[in-house]
């Protein structure tokens, strides 16, 4: 607000902010824009909250009509594994148990319910970059169905004082 104020009253320019207090020029702008419709006191107001991108109604009633029929967000084959939900390829997991598989294939299909997926994108920018090039000192080595480069994973999702 005070920084919208000074741009606005001709004290500073924009760029003098962003370099000032190393903020972005989108933010600046954004300020001063808000500043100039609606005053001061929006500055003071609770946020509006956004709605929903994905969640449509037409995707809640979709979703609630697979509920009431008795089926999951997760795939057929996942909800139907012998092992549990989600523990398919029962003999991959059986033989990395008993030390005879070191690391489980790996594999890409079509899934709805992977969180953060749009990271898989910069993965190909990651390995160019040597990402995985220090992964045995930095980290124990991890044998049996989840190798070391899966348990990074699994502990940057669930934080640094997840269990191995």
């Amino acid at each position: 607000m005070f920084t919208s104020q000074l741009v606005c009253q001709g004290a500073c320019k924009q760029i003098e902010i962003v370099k000032a207090f190393g903020v972005t020029a989108k933010s600046v702008k954004r300020s001063v824009k808000k500043f100039r419709e609606e005053g001061i006191q929006s500055f003071y107001l609770p946020r509006k909250p956004r709605g929903a991108t994905v969640i449509t109604d037409d995707v809640i009633a979709e979703a609630q009509d697979l509920l009431n029929r008795g089926q999951s967000q997760r795939g057929v084959a996942d909800v139907a594994a012998d092992m549990g939900v989600a523990c398919t390829r029962p003999e991959e997991r059986v033989l990395a148990a008993f030390g005879m598989l070191q690391g489980a294939s790996k594999g890409f299909e079509e899934c709805r319910d992977v969180s953060f997926r749009g990271v898989l994108c910069a993965l190909p920018a990651l390995t160019a970059n040597e990402l995985f090039d220090h992964l045995q000192k930095s980290f124990p080595v991890l044998g049996g169905y989840y190798t070391t480069r899966m348990a990074i994973r699994r502990r940057r999702f669930l934080g640094p004082t997840a269990p191995w």
